[in-house]
């Protein structure tokens, strides 16, 4: 923790924070406002960090989090903790613009079942897991830097680059003990083109990779644990691995993409439109000796977004539409061991996943400043579908749902140096329409679908309602007028509006509670 706390000092306490001035006092800008009316942020192109006119604007925080609650999905915590911290900065610098961050988070997950991954819900659907359960105890990092040049040929072009570097850790001190390290790491090499006074062209390409390994290790070896190995859909690959000394499985994906941006503009309003493409390969290897192919999960993204806003003397307008659409398939790959080798004798997609998403957003902002808010409100509509297919022995699942969200937030003024600032969300989820149909595969057991299948099928297909709060509190003095620190209390809660008629089915409601402590600057 030595370098956290190292890290917060020079970040907050920087010279430009603590000196004395003799210039107008000008309010710090908090960084999560900046990309409010700025839609090159928004979009996957680091070069658009030049077209957005970017203020220098720094925060630093930590803080802690705790969510528990039985509506859940079942392969979450039944209660999680967590430990924050987080540090980043829009910095202009000569006649570029550079932005990055940083995030570490300690994390505390009680009762985790049916997962022995650090993540069952990113997608794949092969995910190792045993009966068990146990307490788990993680930890992640996030570095991201973005960076954009001057405006090259005759202040026509721009080029700018990202990355992002993640790295996780976790294991759980009960048998069969696993252990994970995980890593991702994806680049965004970027350009923006000028076609005309008021026109830009965007372009930019995505290249990252996956990769998390699991080990098992008993500590009694006087008791043999089976590991079982989910397939999707409620199908498990039969029969469960017995594990009596030590198991091994990893995860290696590969991502290729990219994104086409378009922006229009005009007096007082803007529009653009982004289209992305991104093509994931993962493969799943069993043991370290002679490997054995598990498994391959395949997935395409596409995605459309479009923003257009208007802003003319203190108020702004914001519309923004986002489709959405993830088609996954999942080849299994069946060996058996010949000659010290393994030999391919069947392999084909026994799985298929696809989920689309549209959203429709309306914001109205007052501004305070070019760079704050007076208050805001926003309201939004989200529509998803999601249809899983197991296609021997045949099994299909699909739901669609509606989402209406409002959230509302408001900034006053305490004096010069202090204010508080208040947020306020409602939500509403309702089913449209649910199917589920589930066939046993021959010599199994129906235990993940007893457990993880049906139990998430009622989440989500469920009715809910949600609301959450927060207030930050923030101040400074003269002496270090450049700066604010902050206090920040969150709050968020979901419920169910009807019972489940499951015996162990995702009851009740789920709560969310935060306090952060920090400075922007």
């Amino acid at each position: 923790m030595k370098h956290i706390r190292i890290l917060i000092f020079c970040c907050v306490l920087s010279p430009a924070a603590v000196a004395q001035s003799t210039q107008p006092v000008q309010t710090p800008v908090a960084p999560e406002q900046v990309p409010l009316l700025r839609p090159w942020l928004q979009t996957q192109n680091a070069a658009g960090l030049q077209w957005s006119d970017v203020p220098a604007a720094g925060y630093t925080a930590f803080g802690t989090q705790q969510e528990n609650g039985d509506f859940k999905k079942s392969q979450q915590p039944e209660s999680d903790r967590q430990l924050l911290f987080h540090s980043s900065r829009y910095q202009p610098l000569k006649k570029g613009v550079l932005y990055g961050s940083f995030n570490y988070i300690q994390q505390w997950s009680g009762q985790v079942h049916w997962s022995d991954v650090l993540n069952p819900y990113r997608g794949t659907p092969y995910i190792m897991a045993d009966s068990i359960g146990g307490d788990w105890k993680k930890q992640r990092y996030d570095l991201e830097l973005k960076a954009a040049t001057a405006r090259l040929a005759n202040n026509k072009l721009v080029l700018g680059a990202g990355v992002r570097y993640s790295v996780y850790t976790g294991a759980r001190q009960n048998d069969p003990r696993p252990l994970n390290n995980a890593g991702e790491l994806t680049l965004t090499p970027s350009l923006v083109y000028q076609l005309g006074k008021r026109q830009q062209i965007g372009l930019s390409g995505l290249y990252g990779f996956y990769k998390e390994d699991i080990s098992f290790e008993l500590k009694n070896t006087n008791v043999t644990h089976s590991l079982y190995k989910l397939l999707g859909l409620g199908q498990v690959s039969s029969p469960p691995s017995i594990l009596a000394v030590s198991a091994s499985r990893y995860y290696n994906g590969k991502k290729y993409g990219g994104a086409l941006q378009y922006s229009i503009s005009g007096q007082h309003w803007q529009w653009l439109t982004e289209a992305s493409y991104a093509s994931y390969t993962e493969k799943v290897t069993d043991g370290s000796g002679i490997p054995l192919l598990s498994g391959t999960w395949k997935k395409k993204d596409y995605q459309l977004r479009s923003v257009w806003q208007y802003t003319a003397a203190d108020y702004a307008h914001r519309i923004t539409a986002v489709y959405k659409m993830n088609d996954g398939s999942g080849i299994e790959s069946h060996q058996k061991l010949v000659d010290g080798f393994w030999q391919t004798i069947l392999e084909a997609t026994f799985y298929t996943a696809t989920q689309s998403t549209g959203r429709l957003e309306y914001l109205l902002m007052k501004q305070r400043t070019k760079d704050q808010y007076a208050w805001y409100a926003k309201a939004g509509i989200t529509w998803s579908d999601t249809e899983n297919k197991y296609l021997v022995p045949v099994s299909r699942q699909q739901y669609s749902s509606l989402r209406y969200d409002i959230t509302a937030a408001r900034n006053w003024s305490l004096g010069t140096y202090s204010g508080i600032e208040a947020q306020v969300q409602a939500a509403y989820r309702t089913n449209l329409n649910a199917y589920l149909n589930y066939s046993l595969m021959t010599n199994s057991s129906n235990i993940v679908a007893q457990q993880v299948l049906y139990p998430d099928h009622d989440y989500y297909t469920a009715n809910a309602v949600e609301a959450g709060a927060s207030v930050q509190y923030h101040f400074s003095w003269k002496e270090a007028a450049a700066a604010r620190f902050f206090l920040r209390l969150n709050a968020v809660t979901t419920q169910r509006t009807a019972a489940t008629a499951l015996p162990y089915g995702p009851d009740g409601s789920r709560q969310r509670f935060a306090f952060t402590i920090g400075a922007f600057y």
